[in-house]
């Protein structure tokens, strides 16, 4: 079964891109097709649904404005993606839980980049807990997920993994004006690639 994307980056991207599909494609998770192209091309593929990060790329494009997150959040629900009150309040708990701090919402407040950074790069499986502090964070994460969880929600850093995990519906898309994109993004893409 073959899968195409249509993914038509910037000029500089395109060996970085080529490395990590590459690697996708070694390792059985894809089958690709890629049409890496000029503005010409990009014209003619009007069936795929055009991501672009911001409204002016979706102008230069003559599309609507949709990016990957919108795309993503669209797929998993927006009631689904937790309120910034929420998350505080859920973080807080959860470094009151594990660290017992004096100041859980001042904690939970410097903790949230890291936590988030971990969720983006799916780095909570693969960290090294060998570190005190590392650990800590990881700890302090997977319990705020814990809460996540049973509130049937996720933070706005999982969105792009959770739409890849549960995309329902395959279509072409039309990747546009991405300067790069991370781990999360390329695997929101190929879960929603349509067949060929």
């Amino acid at each position: 079964m073959a899968y195409c994307a249509r993914w038509c980056p910037p000029p500089s991207c395109v060996d970085l891109l080529k490395k990590h599909l590459t690697h996708l494609h070694r390792h059985g998770s894809i089958s690709l097709q890629r049409a890496v192209g000029g503005w010409k091309e990009v014209r003619e593929h009007r069936g795929c649904t055009a991501l672009t990060p911001n409204e002016n790329a979706a102008a230069a494009l003559g599309v609507a404005p949709l990016s990957l997150e919108a795309l993503a959040q669209q797929v998993v629900g927006e009631e689904r993606v937790a309120h910034p009150v929420l998350v505080q309040r859920l973080l807080g708990r959860a470094v009151d839980e594990v660290l017992e701090s004096a100041d859980p919402a001042g904690v939970a407040r410097t903790l949230l980049s890291s936590v988030r950074e971990l969720f983006r790069a799916r780095a909570d499986t693969e960290f090294d807990l060998s570190y005190p502090r590392g650990r800590r964070v990881v700890e302090v994460a997977n319990s705020y997920r814990g809460r996540l969880r049973e509130r049937g929600l996720v933070d706005p850093a999982e969105v792009l993994w959770e739409a890849a995990r549960s995309s329902p519906h395959r279509r072409p898309v039309l990747v546009w004006g991405y300067p790069r994109l991370g781990p999360a993004e390329v695997a929101r893409i190929f879960n929603n690639k349509g067949r060929k």
